[in-house]
């Protein structure tokens, strides 16, 4: 510790830590807050070796997103159907927790929606979409809604000429108003 230190500087900062975060990003931000709601009394610390925003967080595309059609079934395949469904449920929890945390005017989310584009003859496509419902039963059970995706077939996509898979749950934020 530097010797320049004050005695109040040194009593606030480094005295009775109960916890040390390291990491100041996503992760460690919302493991304080947990922890803080846990054992309100606790000392937490978090240690950041960058400014603030300059990590891996703030530069995320910001999707507030739980799976695509393709990932979900990629899932399945390398961890089996009760897996993925766990997986899935994992994933939808956690952007609902998000919301517990921030306003979606604190963290400028907004449910637009999202499109999975195939192209007319790929074979994505055909998986896709020969497994459509098993996924989107799959997927409105782990949600706990009636239809996760939509199929959007001969749809225009800025001259791209594609089939989609619509989700109207999905999202997007900032991730910088988020942190």
């Amino acid at each position: 510790m530097p010797q320049n230190w004050s005695f109040w500087e040194r009593d606030l900062y480094f005295n009775g830590i109960d916890y040390v975060i390291i990491g100041g990003g996503i992760v460690g931000m919302t493991t304080s807050i947990f922890l803080k709601r846990e054992y309100p009394k606790a000392k937490v610390v978090i240690l950041e070796k960058k400014f603030p925003g300059l990590g891996a967080s703030t530069k995320n595309a910001g999707f507030a997103c739980f799976g695509s059609v393709t990932e979900i079934l990629d899932d399945i395949r390398t961890n089996g159907k009760a897996q993925a469904l766990k997986l899935l449920k994992m994933r939808w929890e956690g952007l609902n927790l998000l919301k517990t945390l921030l306003t979606e005017k604190e963290m400028d989310y907004t449910q637009g929606g999202s499109h999975e584009l195939f192209e007319k003859k790929s074979h994505l496509k055909e998986k896709a979409f020969d497994n459509f419902k098993i996924i989107n039963d799959l997927a409105s059970e782990a949600l706990e809604v009636d239809t996760v995706f939509e199929r959007v077939e001969n749809n225009t996509f800025t001259n791209l000429s594609a089939d989609a898979i619509y989700s109207p749950l999905e999202g997007e934020l900032n991730p910088v108003s988020m942190m």
